[in-house]
C-alpha cells in the first residue's frame, strides 16, 4: 500500500464561523471591551469594488505611529476592494481613524511583513516563523511566507475622532444590512 502525500506546503487557513465574527464585531463596538479587544483586532470599513456598498470586517493589526499593518490570506476577498477604493476607516481600540490603504504582495510586502511579525510574535509562530540565535526573525522563513500572505498598510490621515453618524455609512455610500446586526458589517473574517 502506498500513502498519498501532499506536496502542498501552504499553511491551512482558519476560517472563523460567522457567529464568531459577529461576536468580534459586537465586542469591538462595546465600550470597555473595545479597548481590550481592540489592542490586537480592529474593524476596517471600506467600499465594495463592484457594489459600491460599505463593508466592515474584523482584522488583526499592528500599529506604528500613523502606519497600521494587517495581513490576510490571498483567498480572502475583502482586501481586493482596497485596490479600487483605498480610502478606509479603522476602529482602533474604540477610536475611528481614517486613512489610505495600500495592498502589497510579494517582495514589495517583505519589510512591512517583518514589522508585523516583530510586533506580533504569536502570529509569526503560527506562520511557522521562528527566531534565530540572535533573537531576530528568520528572514528566509518570512520570505517563504510571501506567496501565502497579503499585506495591507494603512497610512492614517486622521486619528481618534468620535464615532460619526452612520446614516449614510462612514464613506458616504449606502449602508448594506449586516449578518451580525450592526450596520455596516459583513464580517468576512478575522485573519
Amino acid at each position: 500500500m502506498f500513502a498519498l502525500m501532499s506536496t502542498d506546503t501552504r499553511p491551512r487557513v482558519f476560517t472563523p464561523p460567522q457567529w464568531l465574527n459577529a461576536v468580534t464585531c459586537a465586542m469591538l463596538r462595546t465600550p470597555g471591551l473595545q479597548r481590550v479587544v481592540g489592542r490586537s483586532t480592529a474593524l476596517i470599513t471600506f467600499v465594495g469594488r463592484k457594489s459600491g456598498d460599505v463593508y466592515t470586517t474584523p482584522v488583526t493589526y499592528t500599529r506604528r505611529g500613523n502606519k497600521v499593518i494587517m495581513t490576510c490570506d490571498p483567498s480572502r476577498q475583502w482586501w481586493r476592494n482596497l485596490r479600487s477604493h483605498p480610502g478606509v476607516h479603522l476602529r482602533l481600540a474604540g477610536e475611528i481613524c481614517t486613512g489610505n490603504a495600500r495592498v502589497l504582495r510579494g517582495s514589495d510586502a517583505l519589510a512591512d511583513l517583518i514589522e508585523y511579525f516583530e510586533d506580533r510574535p504569536m502570529a509569526a509562530r503560527a506562520a511557522g516563523i521562528g527566531r534565530g540565535h540572535s533573537g531576530r526573525l528568520d528572514g528566509r522563513a518570512v520570505e517563504s511566507s510571501l506567496p501565502y500572505t497579503v499585506v495591507v498598510v494603512v497610512h492614517l490621515t486622521s486619528n481618534g475622532s468620535p464615532v460619526p453618524s452612520m446614516q449614510r455609512g462612514l464613506l458616504g455610500a449606502a449602508i448594506k444590512p449586516s449578518p451580525c446586526g450592526y450596520t455596516p458589517c459583513t464580517c468576512e473574517g478575522v485573519n
